[in-house]
């Protein structure tokens, strides 16, 4: 029973926080257990509800417990492990390795609400004239962040600021190929990088996702005269070890970059911005009208986290636990189903070919575990799962495949 005591000094949700990460360290509060409606907890100990929405989103933040959207709140981390994890009821969520943009758990949310509240509070947000390309602080910020990690080298001009990928998607086609052209949704390239690289024919465009050292040295070697680059790189923080990797931008500033914040700060999911050549900068002006902009509170917010000391560790912690679960995903893939046909390092996913994959995910459904297939294409994904979860997941999967 939880009981905050109002004559103590600590803050009240810090006691309910304290209360419930001893009941989970001891076992009381076990994995997969969910916690008590914020609601109704608020209501039985007589606090506040943001008062209970604070404890629990500090347990979040250090990965005791998570939030599955309209379900609630669920022990993530305990000291023992529930029966049904082995067992699992039917329609029990045990495991999820459905494709999430970004790792929930390991977000430093209480940071970023500090920085949320300071962006409310500030009066240049309340008094800043309307910025339909995002402002020029976090600009600044982004424009640092892309030398940092990609060796681009760009102006705040050069960037604009939209409200996610799919808004610079449609702006950038109408910007380059007018009506009727489209992005497709199944790349069916002509070379050796058909998990990379599309074409679009109508306009002569090459749209790619991350690339590094070996699929650029490919593109170099490919006749793309007459072709324009579209790089989305979104992920690419989780590709290779978090060093200045060059993106094809930094070469050639002729390429159109695209990026987002979606793979790697979940509230900011949506800030996504491009850089753009003279030319479609200027077309941009012109139809400024169809923009629809990203929240500038949320803008705000990032430019501040984005300044903070620990930016750039978190950044690798982040970069290094989603590598080390991807290379583990693979590694107990080959072990169960004998092959891993593809590993998306920019997605955290692992693709198992040629199963009844659309079968598997709904037998895998009913024994705990939520996956994702495309055609008769099985999909694991490891974002978001810890790292003790993947191996259990996957035998599970295994055991469903082998069973038929």
């Amino acid at each position: 029973m939880i009981v905050p005591d109002r004559d103590n000094s600590e803050p009240l949700y810090i006691q309910i926080y304290e209360q419930i990460k001893r009941d989970i360290d001891s076992g009381r509060l076990l994995r997969g257990e969910k916690l008590t409606s914020s609601r109704l907890l608020a209501e039985n100990i007589g606090v506040s509800r943001n008062t209970v929405e604070l404890a629990y989103e500090k347990l979040v933040s250090e990965g005791l417990v998570i939030n599955r959207a309209r379900r609630g709140y669920f022990v993530e981390n305990a000291a023992k492990p529930r029966e049904s994890v082995k067992s699992p009821q039917r329609g029990t969520l045990v495991y999820d390795m459905r494709i999430k943009p970004c790792d929930t758990a390991k977000f430093p949310l209480m940071k970023w609400k500090q920085y949320a509240v300071k962006a409310l509070t500030d009066s240049a947000v309340e008094t800043n004239t309307t910025d339909f390309f995002g402002d020029m602080q976090i600009k600044s910020e982004i424009s640092r962040f892309l030398y940092r990690y990609r060796k681009i080298e760009c102006t705040e001009e050069d960037i604009f600021v939209f409200n996610g990928i799919e808004s610079c998607l449609g702006i950038l086609f109408t910007l380059i190929g007018g009506e009727g052209v489209k992005l497709p949704e199944e790349y069916q390239p002509e070379n050796a990088i058909a998990d990379l690289c599309g074409i679009d024919k109508n306009g002569g465009y090459i749209y790619t996702k991350p690339l590094f050292s070996k699929e650029k040295d490919f593109l170099k070697e490919k006749d793309f005269s007459g072709k324009k680059i579209i790089e989305n790189d979104t992920g690419f923080m989780f590709a290779e070890d978090l060093m200045q990797r060059p993106a094809l931008r930094a070469a050639d500033k002729n390429v159109v970059y695209i990026g987002s914040f979606a793979d790697i700060v979940y509230p900011a999911a949506s800030v996504a911005y491009m850089v753009l050549p003279e030319g479609a900068k200027r077309k941009l002006s012109e139809i400024s009208a169809c923009y629809a902009g990203s929240d500038r509170i949320t803008r705000r917010t990032l430019t501040y986290f984005m300044r903070d000391k620990n930016w750039e560790r978190y950044l690798y912690r982040l970069s290094v636990n989603e590598r080390e679960k991807l290379a583990l995903l693979k590694k107990i893939c080959i072990e169960v189903f004998g092959r891993a046909d593809k590993a998306d390092a920019a997605a955290g996913t692992v693709t198992i070919e040629r199963t009844a994959a659309e079968e598997i995910t709904q037998k895998a459904e009913k024994a705990g575990v939520m996956t994702d297939f495309n055609g008769d294409s099985l999909i694991l994904c490891a974002r978001g799962m810890k790292k003790s979860d993947i191996e259990p997941a996957v035998r599970l999967i295994g055991s469903i495949v082998a069973n038929g």
